[in-house]
Order: C-alpha cells, then structure tokens, then sequence
C-alpha cells in the first residue's frame, strides 16, 4: 500500500525566518521555506533546520508527524544566546563573591558562634545568598547560552 501524503503547515512568528526540512540528519533538503508554508508529508520524522543569519542562531529539531498538522517554529536568536552568556557570567561571579563573603564573615561550626559580631554575620549570609543565587544562575545560563535547536509545537490538525 503506498504513503499517503498530507498537508503539513510549517509557521514562524518570524517572517525572516527562512528554514529547510530534511528526512535525515545530514540529508539533502525535500523542502526550504520562509515563515510559513504547507508541506506535503508521509508519516515519519523529520528535521527542521534553521540556518545561521544576522537574527536567528543554527540549529536543527527533529519532529515526528502521522496525521495533518501544524507546526509552530520558535528559532533561538542570538540575543537570547548572548543574555545566557550573561547570566553564565554573572551566576559564576556571584558564586565567587559569595565564598569570599562567607569566609570573611566567618563559617559558623558550632559552639561559640553566638560570640560573633553582627557584622561578620550579615556579611556571611550575604554572601551565603551570593552563592545561592550564583548556584541558580550558572547553569540556567550556560544551558540558554548553548541551546541551539528551535522550540517546536506539533499540532495535530484534525479531520477536515
């Protein structure tokens, strides 16, 4: 019996977004689009690549489709890369200003703690939220700075 094709609708919030559909991995593209356009399509997986431009970082997703559907396409831009720079950045200093300030205000360990000033105390738990909130930071941000791949939504259009 052979496949039957169905419409698949590819849209891009974006419309300089320009992208291409492949069946495999590293394989020749079936189609190119800019924003929005209607493929024909048989069930299976398939990979939305994303070029590199001035706007829009490189990256490829792999979908699945087996029935008509439409496909929302949110391509990663390099502002967003660059704020996960940032936030990397920021996370791995307030982990490094937040030891610092747990060591001069002094780590507690027990018995006559209660002798220390409420200075070194504010110091160290400044510096103890220092280092939670770079501990936060640090991954978020280098996971947002390395992310390439566009988000896709996958929704199924039903019977026409």
């Amino acid at each position: 019996m052979p496949f039957a094709a169905f419409p698949v609708v590819f849209r891009a919030e974006d419309p300089a977004l320009s992208f291409s559909l492949t069946r495999d991995k590293d394989g020749r593209p079936i189609a190119r689009c800019d924003a929005e356009c209607v493929v024909p399509l048989v069930t299976g997986k398939y990979f939305l690549q994303i070029e590199d431009s001035a706007r829009f970082v490189r990256g490829r997703r792999r979908f699945e489709v087996s029935e008509p559907s439409e496909i929302g396409i949110e391509p990663r831009t390099h502002a967003q890369q660059s704020g996960g720079v940032v936030m990397g950045s920021v996370g791995i200093g307030l982990l490094v200003a937040g030891i610092a300030g747990m060591l001069a205000g002094g780590i507690p360990l027990g018995h006559g703690s209660e002798d220390r000033d409420g200075a070194k105390q504010s110091l160290f738990l400044l510096g103890l939220l220092g280092f939670a909130g770079g501990a936060v930071l640090t991954p978020i941000g280098w996971v947002r700075a390395g992310r390439s791949g566009p988000a896709l939504t996958v929704t199924p259009l039903g019977p026409r």
